[in-house]
């Protein structure tokens, strides 16, 4: 419990001194751009997914067509 506590206040620390410093437009710039790096990073774990399935498929595939030209 009190690890939760202390995080939050850690969080609510470095906001008020985000703003204190660079100001609030800066600030929610700053939190804009980490909330877009996360969904990136999302986006790209999704895309090595996708790709690697579709790598195994198509893999598949030319073995199953290689297996039947030879017949």
């Amino acid at each position: 419990m009190e690890t939760d506590l202390t995080v939050f206040y850690y969080t609510i620390f470095i906001i008020l001194g985000s703003v204190a410093y660079a100001g609030t437009d800066n600030t929610l710039k700053l939190i804009r751009y980490i909330e877009l790096t996360i969904r990136l990073s999302w986006i790209n774990f999704k895309t090595r997914r996708l790709r690697k399935k579709l790598k195994r498929d198509l893999d598949s595939l030319i073995k199953q067509l290689q297996k039947d030209t030879h017949e």
